[in-house]
């Protein structure tokens, strides 16, 4: 591909309009750290709008730092927790909102063992609510989050949790065991010489009725490798009956659609109830992008790395649109594969706020890396 390529601007659409003349500026005033949002799939502004979590870190790797809590309106601070060891600085500590923003939990590493934790905002309370599971992408509005085993070495938790946030019960809703027999066929094609170990990388939809994940297979077993797991599938299931919905083979960054039936993924929109799928005709050609939609499932927004949007290779640009034909550029990164020196480097992963009038993303300047965010009006 030519990676300086000019594309013509699309027709811009009337909701597409304020961004074209949004602010950006970062969140964090702090220069010389990395201050981090976890992921796409997670706003890391509360679902009041008051306050920011981020994962804040002076370590060039950023696989030990800090979680903060910063208020949108007055900029006063709040510290949440301190020595908080993450896997790796391109999620962190999989910081995120629930209990309708009463609560922000995350998971950090203690002497070998995972801990889940919740904090409290109104009483500044923190406490461990389960150990020896890893968290992943629960709902702001919900009480429950899903856990999963370690995938480079489940040691026997290889089904799918969910974590009552205010009990601290979890219970498992799906066992490894049911997705093998439900889709035997399919597992076989995309793992022809292992056996899955656990299920991976569980996402709630949004009503938290659906859920999605990877299938894992261990594999160097290292803690910090990109060979510690082979991860392959996307399967989706319904979960008070724990009905199979369907499969797609690759992975490929999904995030539920407002609706909890519809998944966004890269260039297409799934269909849970059909898994028929539908093509987005403009969406920028590569692989690494990562997209998520805006609350009334308008607009979508993307980080893109390798095509005409950014000009130059591994300058990752912020793109908003919508599913037809239109999109607006937003930003492109000022320095190209800089930031963390995590052996999982950070990736922007924009995601809207609740309101859907701002676009949180972390960028690279130089060797810092740093969430900013993108406000209209």
């Amino acid at each position: 591909m030519n990676l300086t390529m000019q594309q013509p601007e699309p027709a811009m659409r009337t909701d597409l309009k304020p961004w074209a003349t949004c602010s950006i500026k970062p969140v964090w005033d702090d220069a010389q750290v990395h201050a981090l949002h976890a992921y796409f799939n997670c706003c890391p502004e509360s679902p009041d709008g008051q306050w920011v979590a981020l994962f804040v870190s002076g370590q060039a790797q950023a696989h030990v730092g800090e979680l903060w809590l910063i208020n949108r309106h007055d900029q006063q601070t709040m510290l949440v927790d301190q020595q908080v060891h993450v896997e790796d600085a391109h999620r962190q500590a999989m910081q995120q909102w629930v209990c309708n923003g009463e609560s922000l939990v995350y998971m950090s590493e203690q002497n070998g063992t995972w801990q889940v934790k919740r904090f409290e905002i109104k009483t500044r309370k923190l406490t461990v609510i389960h150990e020896d599971a890893q968290l992943f992408v629960g709902s702001p509005l919900m009480d429950v989050v899903p856990l999963y085993g370690k995938p480079w070495q489940p040691d026997g938790h290889q089904d799918l949790m969910l974590l009552d946030i205010r009990s601290g019960i979890a219970k498992t809703v799906l066992t490894l065991d049911q997705v093998l027999a439900d889709f035997s066929s399919q597992i076989k094609a995309i793992f022809t010489d292992v056996t899955p170990d656990c299920i991976a990388y569980p996402v709630l939809s949004p009503d938290g009725s659906r859920v999605m994940f990877k299938l894992s297979a261990v594999g160097d077993g290292q803690y910090r490798s990109p060979h510690a797991s082979r991860r392959e599938g996307l399967f989706v299931y319904e979960l008070q009956n724990t009905r199979p919905l369907g499969f797609y083979p690759s992975w490929g960054h999904p995030a539920w659609m407002p609706d909890s039936k519809h998944i966004l993924r890269m260039k297409v929109i799934i269909d849970t109830d059909s898994m028929q799928v539908r093509e987005i005709p403009w969406y920028p050609a590569q692989s690494n992008s990562h997209a998520s939609p805006s609350p009334e499932g308008q607009l979508l927004v993307m980080d893109v790395a390798r095509d005409a949007f950014t000009q130059h290779e591994f300058h990752w640009a912020i793109v908003v649109g919508d599913d037809a034909q239109a999109w607006q550029h937003l930003h492109t990164d000022p320095s190209p594969r800089h930031g963390t020196t995590s052996w999982r480097p950070v990736h922007p992963h924009p995601v809207f706020s609740t309101d859907g009038q701002q676009i949180y993303f972390n960028v690279n300047f130089g060797e810092w890396t740093r969430v900013c965010v993108a406000e209209v009006g």
